[in-house]
């Protein structure tokens, strides 16, 4: 009989998960993966996600509901969750190995937010708390995805995924180019070191400096970090 396309996504995750999780330099007993069919119509393009650990899973919106027990307990409540979400659809114009290969690269790019995390944890919330609501504000409540993409976090994990692509799957990277998926190959250097990135990402804040005194962010950014305020302050007496 003939595999699924989900049997056949199950047997490239498990294949890619553990090459991933080396590669990153992480321990098993510090993530949790959770595979789901769960994949609300606002989510369609998001064929993994990472969520930080000390968060209650059932409080938020995106995380699958079959699994928020597991993720809220005692024995669980401090790992990464990497949500891989089963019913994505990959690009139809690669062949199976590519299409595992890509799946390798996601799992790796979100694997390395959760390298981003254990080293700066206070980067988490200066995204959510203050970098994306004035990227929504500068651009009228929406953001275009390139801009994203030039996020530091978001920079280093692609550079992550390329690196990987490189390392386990160079044959396939110019098919996986081809595809929506082409960030995942095109950084051709490491990631910066995790140290600099808050001063990195207030930094990319910084070039949009009118919405995010708009809003303002200055006692957000004091909140969630003096490290990051200091960089803010700098930055802002500079111009």
């Amino acid at each position: 009989m003939l595999a699924t396309a989900r049997e056949k996504l199950l047997s490239a995750v498990d294949a890619e998960w553990p090459k991933a999780v080396q590669d990153a330099g992480l321990s098993d007993d510090t993530l949790l993966l959770c595979r789901t069919d769960h994949n609300p119509d606002r989510l369609r393009g998001s064929p993994a996600q990472w969520f930080p650990p000390e968060l209650e899973a059932k409080e938020l919106d995106e995380f699958p509901p079959e699994h928020c027990e597991d993720a809220d307990s005692a024995s669980l409540w401090e790992r990464h969750r990497i949500v891989v979400r089963l019913s994505y659809d990959y690009p139809s114009g690669l062949g199976s190995e590519a299409t595992q290969a890509l799946v390798g690269a996601v799992l790796r790019h979100e694997l390395e937010h959760a390298c981003q995390h254990q080293d700066c944890p206070a980067l988490y919330d200066l995204a959510h708390q203050v970098v994306f609501p004035v990227l929504w504000h500068a651009f009228g409540g929406s953001c275009p995805n390139a801009i994203i993409n030039c996020m530091p976090n978001e920079l280093d994990a692609n550079a992550a995924a390329a690196r990987y692509l490189r390392a386990e799957h160079p044959e396939h990277i110019a098919a996986i180019r081809k595809t929506i998926w082409a960030d995942l190959t095109q950084m051709s250097v490491d990631p910066q070191p995790t140290g600099t990135l808050l001063s990195r990402m207030v930094s990319f804040l910084y070039l949009f400096r009118e919405a995010a005194e708009q809003l303002p962010v200055d006692d957000r950014i004091e909140n969630i970090s003096k490290e990051a305020a200091a960089v803010w302050g700098l930055l802002v007496a500079k111009s």
